[in-house]
């Protein structure tokens, strides 16, 4: 199968969109253009290698140490809130574009990136050890869960002093006018008082299967013992709390799933919802082949790589939506990175 991408229209959406919204304030005297400063870097992210080792592959392109000289200058807030745009605006192309306006269901997770330097910024979390080290650059992220069209609405950068509440509330509020919310799914890591208040301030229906501690397995084991699946739980931190539904639904393994939510629903409505969010796993994966490789410290950097990376994840989903809208097969990661690099090197 030809993967059909015109050139213009993927010239378009990344070298002239970065080089349009991203403003490197090169001299007047300077080599090199902007266009040829961001091709080494989409060809590194779409070929999930280091910049470094690209310095002799393509003409007329700086080296590595000149990329990063220009990328390292940039203000991440600016550059945080121009690939927001961007992305905001190619889904609010797609969904005209495509009629996609009804509600949706989202998924908001964490997602920590391995670290192995050995200085201690604001940016750099600690977590559970993972592929040989404890210190992540973490950023937490909104998709749409619905297959075949799990875009990445929103990403923030975390550190150490931003509380989940705050996370989940920077990025609902970036859904208005976006999308509109069917329910939100968290994992356990999001059972907070602290977030489910704001959510249910905001209006907003939610979803997080329960930790499983001795106390909540107790409850949900005399509650299915008297066929009660649906109660509420006082969830309390010292003298705060907060009242939550408690639903609860029986495996065909004979175990128990506990879930809260703010919604009015069934445990097998939940159930069969919460699921989808797993399909996010599989875009985290996608992201990483699309995220070009780097030891550099700098956050600046490390920033506009994973924002790079949404950017073309995000590019391979509307690819699939308009050949799902067409009755057509829709394309893998890897044939819409070969066709990228063949309009990078000139070959097709």
């Amino acid at each position: 199968m030809t993967v059909k991408l015109n050139a213009e229209n993927v010239h378009k959406k990344f070298l002239n969109k970065l080089c349009k919204e991203v403003p490197l304030n090169l001299n007047y005297n300077c080599t090199y253009t902007e266009k040829r400063i961001f091709t080494p870097l989409v060809y590194a992210a779409i070929e999930n290698i280091y910049l470094e080792s690209i310095n002799n592959e393509l003409p007329d392109i700086p080296n590595s140490d000149t990329t990063f000289y220009h990328i390292k200058k940039l203000d991440w807030k600016n550059i945080l809130r121009i690939f927001q745009e961007m992305i905001r605006q190619n889904y609010l192309q797609i969904r005209i574009m495509y009629r996609l306006t009804s509600k949706v269901k989202i998924a908001i997770d964490f997602h920590d990136i391995s670290y192995y330097g050995k200085d201690d910024s604001k940016w750099i979390i600690r977590s559970k050890q993972k592929n040989g080290t404890t210190k992540f650059f973490r950023i937490a992220t909104v998709d749409i869960v619905k297959r075949g069209r799990r875009f990445t609405l929103a990403v923030i950068p975390i550190n150490t002093f931003k509380s989940k509440r705050k996370v989940v509330k920077d990025l609902v509020n970036q859904m208005k006018d976006l999308v509109k919310i069917e329910c939100i799914l968290m994992d356990r890591g999001f059972e907070s008082i602290e977030v489910y208040r704001s959510l249910n301030k905001m209006k907003k229906k939610w979803i997080t299967p329960v930790k499983k501690s001795a106390k909540i397995m107790r409850i949900m084991d005399e509650c299915a013992k008297n066929g009660v699946w649906k109660t509420l739980y006082r969830l309390q931190c010292n003298r705060d709390y907060i009242d939550v539904k408690l639903l609860i639904y029986p495996t065909k393994d004979g175990d128990l799933v506990g879930f809260f939510t703010n919604m009015d629903v069934e445990p097998e409505w939940v159930a069969e919802a919460y699921p989808q969010r797993w399909g996010i796993e599989t875009g985290y994966r996608v992201k990483k082949e699309f995220r070009a490789k780097t030891c550099s410290k700098s956050f600046v950097v490390r920033l506009f790589f994973v924002l790079l990376s949404v950017m073309l994840y995000n590019f391979w989903v509307s690819v699939n939506v308009e050949y799902i809208q067409t009755g057509e097969k829709t394309i893998t990661v890897r044939m819409v990175r070969i066709a990228l690099r063949r309009l990078i090197e000139g070959i097709g």
